[in-house]
């Protein structure tokens, strides 16, 4: 599976619900994501594709649904373990 990312932080308001504001200086990659991946696997490809140095980051992998887009109240999906990676 193709995954198209972006690095970027989350905002969340009242009035606008939840947005997700991209890195533009960083631009988006697409990953691929496999059967196998596992979330060690999938943080290490963003870390190199993206130039991220770990020791220096909490990297904080996360998405929103496309049936939740549409909907303010809905907060990003958290990817944290391996179970979470495979039912992304």
């Amino acid at each position: 599976m193709h995954i198209y990312s972006s690095c970027g932080l989350w905002n969340s308001s009242v009035r606008k619900g939840w947005s997700f504001l991209a890195d533009k200086a960083k631009g988006g990659r697409l990953l691929n994501l496999d059967g196998s991946s596992t979330i060690e696997k999938l943080k290490l490809m963003v870390s190199d594709d993206f130039g991220i140095d770990l020791t220096l980051v909490n990297l904080e992998l996360s998405y929103l649904p496309s049936e939740l887009i549409n909907t303010l109240e809905s907060p990003p999906v958290i990817i944290s373990n391996d179970r979470q990676v495979k039912n992304f």
